[in-house]
């Protein structure tokens, strides 16, 4: 687990350290809020070995940006769909659990 994916947990987290929780929640906003954070997000999507409640946090992020008018250029949007059309096929090679559900609904809005 790397210190984003942490990052992204504890800021899910309110019964966590008040400090610790604010300066998650901030850091993870920062990136949310970025003009390039959707990038950020896509590379690690495209990555292995994250739990579900942090590519969940991917997908939205990307969602946001999808859904944002004139954020994204054409090849950007290539970029976007190769990737999630991967990392799509790639879901019913993995366990199929009901914690796993909610990133597949996710996943589908885009």
């Amino acid at each position: 687990m790397d210190d984003f994916e942490k990052a992204i947990l504890l800021s899910l987290n309110p019964l966590a350290d008040k400090d610790a929780y604010q300066q998650a929640t901030q850091f993870v906003a920062n990136v949310e809020s970025a003009h390039d954070g959707w990038r950020f997000c896509v590379e690690r999507l495209a990555q292995s070995g994250y739990r579900p409640e942090t590519r969940f946090w991917f997908l939205q992020v990307i969602l946001k940006a999808v859904q944002s008018d004139g954020l994204l250029q054409a090849k950007d949007r290539d970029l976007l769909r190769t990737v999630v059309v991967q990392f799509i096929a790639a879901l019913p090679g993995q366990s199929a659990s009901m914690e796993q559900t909610f990133v597949v609904n996710k996943s589908a809005q885009l």
